[in-house]
């Protein structure tokens, strides 16, 4: 019998073999690392926005001056301690026109409540004789009430004047816009046609000959020094007017809007809120 037949056969690859092989998985392995590192880098690049995100910062709208600088971003988000009142609307104001203090307060309701009543000397109409001050509660929602402590309400009020006789001759009514629902936007975005006919017909008002036009920006705001570079927006306010159709009063309608920014915002100013007021005055 030969030894060919009973030599082992050398399946075992050689030593070289070895070598390569395991350079060759070790190459492997480093690429597949490398795609693995990549790609959980790109999920984390990707997601990062979202998992840390504020969801309470809401939509954003930036303002500028006629310059074209940006002078503020306001956006809908809660300044600390701010609660959350359910919205309300303004009440028929015409309607308030030729009533006792005690008719008004009934007609009203129990939002509003009589806060004081004073006698008056208005050199502009000297009619008016006495003055009425109602002012509405807001109610607030459901699990914020333990955030009220520190925070304003935001605030509305009628003032009544009356004549003589004592009955209701000139309306002026004022509100905060949290509390009717407006939405956050820049100042002229808020003031259009549609807000402005809709606040008259929610009062009672059927304006006569009454055609709108939308404020220039430049036109709506106030700086403080004006004159310097580095003055600052600190108002933004525009007023409406006409007459109506009613045969009695009121005869004429002033509705103004304005944005008040407090102390002031430059270009470089952080996020600031802006107190937000609606007035209509009725006579």
């Amino acid at each position: 019998m030969s030894d060919s037949k009973n030599s082992i056969p050398n399946v075992l690859p050689s030593g070289d073999k070895r070598v390569k092989k395991a350079r060759r998985t070790k190459v492997l392995l480093i690429i597949v690392l490398i795609v693995l590192v990549a790609t959980l880098g790109g999920l984390v690049y990707l997601a990062y926005p979202v998992i840390f995100s504020d969801d309470s910062t809401g939509s954003q709208t930036t303002i500028k001056d006629p310059t074209g600088n940006i002078v503020i971003d306001l956006t809908d988000k809660s300044a600390p301690g701010e609660i959350h009142v359910q919205e309300t609307s303004i009440p028929n104001l015409v309607s308030l026109f030729g009533l006792t203090i005690e008719e008004a307060n009934a007609t009203l309701g129990d939002s509003f409540q009589l806060v004081k009543t004073d006698a008056a000397t208005d050199a502009t109409n000297p009619d008016i004789k006495q003055l009425a001050t109602f002012s509405y509660e807001p109610v607030v929602e459901d699990g914020y009430a333990g955030s009220m402590s520190g925070a304003s309400l935001p605030s509305e009020h009628i003032y009544l004047s009356l004549d003589e006789s004592g009955r209701v001759i000139d309306v002026y009514y004022t509100c905060d816009m949290r509390l009717l629902g407006y939405p956050v936007s820049s100042f002229v975005d808020l003031v259009s046609g549609e807000m402005v006919s809709g606040a008259l017909a929610t009062a009672g008002v059927e304006p006569r000959d009454f055609g709108f036009e939308a404020p220039a920006e430049e036109n709506t705001i106030s700086y403080d020094n004006a004159n310097s570079e580095n003055r600052k927006i600190i108002k933004q306010s525009t007023i409406f007017s006409g007459r109506t159709l009613s045969d009695g009063v009121p005869t004429a309608w002033t509705l103004t809007v304005t944005y008040d920014y407090g102390a002031g915002v430059s270009s470089t100013a952080a996020y600031k809120q802006a107190i937000r007021t609606i007035s209509l005055r009725l006579a």
